[in-house]
């Protein structure tokens, strides 16, 4: 793997006078290639799979829960005939 430019360029300036800066921003000291499509390793996908199953699964638990409260306080219609 060959070099970047900007190593050759920071070689460079490395081995020039020793001026002190002025200041102007913050001092590059290493470059990154970033690729806008890589995958973000903060959130891999077992833990985004994880994450759909508790979900899911506490909006489940939740309509089952509201489904047996409201049976319980709505009895069922006791028929005239009976």
């Amino acid at each position: 793997m060959h070099p970047s430019p900007a190593v050759g360029l920071l070689a460079a300036s490395s081995t020039a006078t020793t001026t002190p800066t002025t200041g102007l921003g913050p001092q590059v000291t290493e470059l990154v290639r970033v690729n806008p499509n890589a995958h973000d390793p903060s959130w891999p996908p077992v833990l985004i799979f994880c994450v759909a199953v508790v979900v899911l699964g506490g909006l489940f638990a939740a309509v089952v829960f509201l489904r047996r409260a409201w049976d319980a306080g709505h009895p069922p219609q006791r028929s005239i005939d009976g």
